[in-house]
């Protein structure tokens, strides 16, 4: 199956076609070593090689968190459900096949866009400068340049894929954070360290870190994990924000722009939905230029240090941003209109997952963070292992993943041929027909 996110290392990864994870880093010789590790939190490890296990199951697992219990990701997989209803359905094909190709777009746009001028750089050492450009394929995209005095080492495009990549390594990391900080071995915590600014300085990576190097770099005040913290308790309120606060927000947005042309296209984007990592992307140097230049910056630092929650609504507050919390996170909001939809359709292939599970999880992560959960407080399937061997989560949901991928196997390979047979493209309003913001 073609997979559109994968961790770096090959180790595993997680299939937008089936929602299910495969860990190609082991096989059956490890299964009952690794259900245990399953069950334990980061602190009560006691070698690092099981920390390095844990951390490549909440890599994946955070995946798929982010698809089945976000608003963002409920909209993926009902647009990707009218698909396979319609698959026998030239006509409705017609019409379901766009909209969920844009998803798809504002995955995949990363590495047809990517540039890479020079390769021996640290890009967090680098000047960056981002533009507001138009694609005929992609329409109104961000692209971010990393310069050193008159020379462009990288041209990057903000994509989906930046962020959601961005948010299972930050929970990747945590957990080996925890797990170090409860051993004192701070000899651990210097490596950790330097793995992440290999991590954040290479070139060939930057799909996967964009975000992250922005954060490093505009909040030097913060620990890696304070950073890390931060950086997912943004995206989680992004990917569950309500259409109409990213229209509230489109309309703030707009006076950001300096290529007015394009500024506005992204913004009527925003307004039918789309395009959140450009949130995500424009509330990090936002809220950086917000605390640099309040007087109460000390206070502002320490707020984002403690509860990054809640600088964001301070920063909506003070800024006259009309948000409505209560959209996003409450019991009317966009997540429970979709997820009672889920619920109401009679032919739903992730039916089983999100039905039982959503909302708990949904739940925990809005009064947490994985600086503090393991995913013994979550419910999730079952995943698969190099050889086959199914490997049980924690708190399971009650279902046969490899009876579950039979019987939508079919339906899978039909959908991937599609898109395989046709160039991922963005339908999109043009900056000419933008009449207004």
């Amino acid at each position: 199956m073609k997979r559109f996110l994968t961790t770096l290392r090959r180790d595993g990864s997680f299939d937008f076609y089936s929602s299910l994870i495969e860990i190609e880093k082991y096989d059956a010789r490890e299964k009952n070593q690794l259900e245990a590790i399953l069950c334990a939190s980061p602190e009560s490890l006691s070698e690092g090689w099981q920390a390095d296990a844990l951390s490549l199951f909440v890599h994946e697992y955070t995946h798929y968190l982010d698809v089945t219990c976000t608003t963002w990701g409920l909209e993926f997989l009902l647009r990707k459900n009218n698909v396979l209803k319609s698959l026998d359905d030239s006509n409705a094909l017609e019409k379901y096949s766009p909209v969920f190709m844009l998803n798809l777009a504002e995955i995949e746009l990363h590495s047809k866009l990517l540039e890479i001028h020079r390769q021996d750089i640290k890009l967090t050492d680098c000047r960056t400068e981002h533009a507001a450009l138009y694609s005929d394929v992609y329409g109104p995209i961000i692209v971010v340049y990393f310069t050193k005095g008159s020379e462009r080492f990288l041209s990057t495009p903000l994509s989906m894929l930046s962020v959601l990549e961005s948010n299972a390594y930050a929970s990747e990391i945590l957990c080996k954070i925890r797990f170090f900080e409860a051993t004192n071995d701070v000899d651990g915590l210097l490596l950790l360290e330097r793995e992440v600014n290999d991590y954040l300085n290479s070139p060939q990576l930057s799909e996967y870190s964009l975000p992250l190097i922005l954060c490093k770099k505009h909040f030097e005040y913060l620990s890696l994990k304070e950073c890390l913290i931060f950086y997912q308790s943004l995206v989680w309120r992004i990917l569950n924000m309500n259409g109409l606060n990213l229209s509230i927000i489109s309309a703030f947005l707009k006076h950001t722009f300096r290529n007015k042309y394009v500024g506005n296209a992204i913004c009527k984007d925003l307004q039918r939905g789309m395009s959140r990592q450009v949130v995500v992307f424009k509330l990090i140097l936002m809220l950086h230029q917000f605390i640099n230049e309040s007087k109460d910056k000390h206070e502002l630092i320490g707020l984002l240090k403690s509860d990054p929650k809640k600088i964001l609504s301070v920063f909506f507050e003070e800024n006259d941003i009309s948000v409505v919390d209560s959209l996003d996170v409450g019991e009317w909001g966009e997540f429970t209109v979709h997820l009672d939809t889920v619920r109401n359709c009679s032919k739903f292939q992730e039916k089983e997952f999100v039905s039982g599970s959503a909302r708990h999880n949904h739940q925990k992560l809005q009064g947490s963070n994985w600086g503090e959960v393991s995913l013994t407080d979550f419910v999730l399937p079952d995943a698969l292992l190099s050889d086959g061997t199914v490997l049980s989560a924690p708190s399971r949901i009650d279902l046969d993943v490899v009876d579950y991928f039979d019987r939508h196997l079919d339906q899978m390979i039909k959908v991937e041929n599609i898109y395989k047979a046709t160039d991922v493209s963005k339908f999109h309003i043009h900056p000419d027909d933008v009449s207004h913001v």
